[in-house]
């Protein structure tokens, strides 16, 4: 699909689970979620143990239940959207899915409890806290459901909440505390910092340095060993991992462009410089204007690292991702996370930072194919 043919076929703009007016949906919903499902949990416990409030708030604990767990889907469904444009915490999205199928067995359980309930009040039974026989064995498993929903409840928060906060908390931290920097990592064995002087890494050397277990990455032709930073990275060893071994100038750029904080955090890594760019100064000269591509045999049209880099602002904006070359000009007003993401990869391979956001996301692959316009040859 050409980049002119984009702007009708944006499924994320019009999704009813990602927006409502200006704000997004699972900011709104998210708190019926962790507050309705475990209060109605708490009260549901209260009735099947003390039989003389069953009349009082029996139904309101149902209500509840039915609010609770319907809200937990929503918040799934809508965190997941919101995920696609901002990218993806990976724990709090693994406990947020989980969340609402433990809302929708601990309803079932209760239901039948009731059911179970409402038979011995009409049998004229005198009831004990647990009833008896079934509704004993219902009773108690509806307990231990009551307790996994709370407690899975507070994970999911709590994890929601670290996601969002605690990276501004280390910004907070380091204004207060500016002369106790973020200590650099111990050299690796794997590889040593540049000595003074030296003309630094190469893209090879990086490359070579590729895994989780062993993660160097570029960033403003500078090369860092990110190894240690990555299972302690707020946003999910994810954003990192899929820097490792290439150039995440773009990635970085994308996410924390202006954040001194994390500027900060990340020198403290910094191994040596790109051996291309050590002494080297900007090019000078006008920019040239990228060549006519040439014809692949499929039709389709190939084009240099060279040719992109002569697309690098935000009125002429074409980047590399994964191999394939993408005219994101038009993206750029429309892009939800906010424009400064699509421009720190003008005219750069922007691979680190698509996928760190987005990888796995089959909406966002999509959005992004509609822009492309040829192979990186």
């Amino acid at each position: 699909m050409l980049p002119s043919q984009a702007l009708t076929s944006l499924p994320l703009l019009d999704d009813p689970f990602y927006l409502i007016g200006d704000l997004p949906v699972h900011t709104l919903v998210v708190h019926f979620a962790v507050v309705m499902l475990p209060l109605s949990a708490i009260a549901l416990v209260a009735i099947i143990l003390v039989p003389k409030w069953r009349g009082a708030f029996v139904w309101a604990a149902m209500v509840g239940l039915v609010i609770g767990t319907g809200a937990a889907f929503i918040s799934k469904e809508s965190g997941e959207q919101l995920a696609d444009r901002i990218g993806r915490p990976a724990e709090h999205a693994r406990w947020g899915d989980l969340l609402p199928y433990v809302g929708v067995l601990l309803l079932v359980t209760a239901v039948v409890w009731l059911w179970l309930e409402r038979r011995a009040a009409r049998a004229d039974r005198p009831g004990r806290p647990l009833g008896s026989g079934l509704q004993l064995v219902v009773g108690l498993i509806a307990i231990l459901l009551a307790a996994a929903s709370i407690a899975m409840t507070i994970v999911v928060g709590h994890t929601g909440a670290a996601a969002v906060w605690e990276s501004r908390s280390l910004d907070s931290e380091a204004q207060e505390d500016a002369q106790a920097p973020v200590p650099p990592p111990a050299p690796r064995p794997s590889g040593a910092p540049a000595p003074s002087g030296a003309p630094g890494f190469t893209a090879a050397d990086v490359a070579a340095h590729a895994t989780p277990a062993d993660c160097w990455s570029i960033v403003n032709a500078l090369v860092y060993d990110l190894t240690a930073w990555i299972p302690q990275h707020p946003g999910g060893a994810g954003v990192v991992e899929a820097m490792c071994g290439t150039d995440g100038t773009a990635g970085f750029e994308g996410q924390h462009a202006g954040d001194g904080s994390a500027t900060d955090i990340l020198a403290s890594y910094e191994i040596g410089p790109v051996a291309s760019a050590a002494g080297a100064g900007p090019p000078s000269g006008p920019t040239v204007a990228a060549p006519s591509p040439s014809a692949t045999a499929g039709g389709g049209s190939v084009y240099t690292a060279a040719d992109v880099a002569a697309h690098a602002t935000p009125a002429d904006c074409w980047s590399i991702v994964n191999g394939l070359v993408y005219d994101l000009t038009a993206w750029i007003p429309q892009h939800p996370g906010g424009a400064g993401v699509v421009e720190a990869m003008c005219g750069t391979d922007g691979t680190a930072g698509f996928e760190g956001q987005h990888a796995g996301h089959g909406s966002a692959t999509d959005i992004l194919a509609s822009y492309e316009i040829g192979t990186l040859g």
